[in-house]
């Protein structure tokens, strides 16, 4: 059949796969008024292929159909380059993601767009994700940009196309580009009684790890951080999923599809005691056997709230990502962290002696911090390669002071001594940086550099997104839960991967009546 919107969308690229939700919730919320619609998913594999992506537009493209949108978060130079399989470097996690705009080439992408727009000329296109902001200069086959949260906004354009309704709108960076930003922050949506519903045409395998909101925003405002609905009340009830709607999503995707594991994607899961025990009872209400669960998890907090470490265990946390960021006393200030690094090193080994083969505990540390040498992260580093360490995986990332909703940080970086060095070839992302102690480059080397090291030195195990991403290709924690990846099965993972797209493929191709 054909179909009013078409969205593409993918998932990082790794040695395991988990289903990105942004096209999925705008995909609800289309459908619950009254569009049809078709989430494409490994968008890279797809546009990769000329035949297959041809084949699919052909049959799904008609006169109804309104727009082809791009939820652009998740497409990288990688996974363009490899089709997401056989890149070794994927084991080294601390190198980062060379982000694009584009699911291909953009030569490539404008002329899929082109062929696209000849089955219909009335066919618009239209991007939003993680790379969208005023001073990004995308492809001018681009005709509507969406900023920010996109939930409200998604109908008001596909009203303003089928209907001709008002649309708020500013130019683009291109003739004829559109700039849709008026609802960044999404205040005009009901996201407490939102639901994410799938569809059999979204393909959902039974027992796959999903994503999940219970709530929206954080109440922190940490410098370098750069996530909306920064610094809100933690009981502001239009930020929090009402109880019974939560139980009802976790209902329906138990009884369709037997999913009991979650990635729960809220900025700050365990912002109050009386939230998780609201998701508890969520649980509990849904009737959701053996939960399971992964989420961003405030170590501060859990010092402050000591009762949520046995909460959180109990109601099946797997995996915990902690932004630790530093273990440099002054600069753990001037970032806006409450705790000295030799207070986060006793409460970690605190909660390590409840979740010790529970729960995987995995901090995350960020390279070119105000204030931070190489020489000074390199002396913490000497306590998180300790095996005795109480976290159990660790990661390096690097200062982002990319304009694309830009931090504090981002907005100050001059005065905080960092110039800001353009970069001609990605005009969509991070700038360049140097702060005259260390450039971004010299960051990333260090980063990729440690990654190899703790692949080879067995400290580099699975972690964070990677303990639940893993059962997405049918290992279980316990096969998963510290062992190093140097021990892993490199081939099987790829073969499964490889099976998992061939399914989808070829589910797709059955369920759309297209021939292959």
């Amino acid at each position: 059949m054909t179909y009013d919107v078409i969205l593409f969308t993918d998932s990082i690229v790794g040695t395991w796969r988990m289903r990105s939700m942004g096209a999925y919730r705008l995909a609800s919320e289309l459908r619950r008024n009254g569009y049809s619609v078709k989430v494409l998913d490994w968008a890279c594999v797809i546009f990769n292929d000329y035949q297959l992506c041809n084949s699919l537009l052909s049959k799904l493209i008609g006169a109804n159909t309104l727009f082809l949108g791009f939820s652009a978060g998740h497409f990288h130079k990688r996974a363009i380059k490899t089709k997401h399989f056989d890149h070794y470097d994927d084991y080294f996690d601390d190198q980062g993601f060379e982000d694009y705009p584009y699911p291909t080439e953009q030569k490539t992408f404008e002329i899929i767009i082109s062929q696209a727009k000849k089955k219909n000329p009335n066919l618009k296109i239209v991007y939003g994700g993680g790379y969208t902001h005023e001073s990004i200069r995308l492809s001018p086959v681009v005709d509507y940009v969406i900023y920010g949260l996109a939930d409200a906004t998604i109908i008001e354009l596909a009203s303003h196309l089928k209907n001709k309704t008002p649309l708020k709108w500013v130019p683009g960076a291109h003739p004829g580009q559109k700039f849709i930003k008026h609802d960044e922050l999404g205040l005009s949506f009901d996201f407490p009684n939102s639901f994410t519903q799938y569809q059999p045409e979204d393909h959902i395998r039974q027992g796959e790890v999903l994503c999940i909101e219970t709530s929206r925003g954080c109440m922190f405002k940490c410098k370098f951080c750069s996530f909306v609905l920064l610094g809100r009340k933690t009981t502001d009830p239009k930020y929090h999923k009402e109880l019974s709607v939560l139980a009802q999503e976790l209902k329906y995707n138990w009884d369709t599809y037997k999913v009991n594991k979650y990635a729960i994607v809220d900025d700050t899961f365990n912002e109050s005691t009386e939230k998780i025990k609201m998701v508890a009872q969520a649980i509990k209400d849904a009737g959701v056997p053996d939960f399971k669960f992964w989420a961003y998890i405030r170590l501060d907090l859990l010092g402050k709230y000591p009762e949520q470490i046995q909460i959180l265990r109990d109601m099946g946390l797997q995996s915990a990502y902690m932004g630790i960021e530093s273990l440099y006393d002054p600069t753990l200030k001037l970032i806006g962290k409450p705790l000295k690094s030799a207070e986060v090193k006793k409460l970690l080994t605190e909660v390590k002696s409840h979740w010790a083969g529970h729960v995987n505990m995995h901090g995350a540390f960020i390279l070119g911090l105000p204030g931070e040498t190489p020489e000074i992260f390199n002396k913490g580093l000497e306590w998180l390669m300790d095996p005795n360490c109480p976290l159990d995986s660790f990661h390096t990332h690097v200062l982002n002071l990319s304009p694309v909703w830009p931090s504090i940080f981002g907005k100050n970086a001059e005065k905080l001594g960092y110039k800001i060095i353009s970069d001609p070839a990605r005009p969509w992302g991070n700038g360049n940086w140097d702060n005259g102690i260390w450039t971004r480059q010299e960051c990333l080397k260090m980063s990729k550099k440690l990654g190899e090291e703790k692949f080879y030195s067995r400290r580099g195990l699975p972690h964070s997104w990677e303990i639940i991403g893993l059962q997405n290709s049918g290992y279980t924690f316990e096969e998963i839960y510290r062992k190093p990846r140097f021990d892993f099965n490199r081939l099987e993972k790829t073969n499964i991967l490889k099976q998992q797209l061939e399914n989808y493929i070829k589910e797709i191709c059955e369920y759309e009546g297209i021939d292959r």
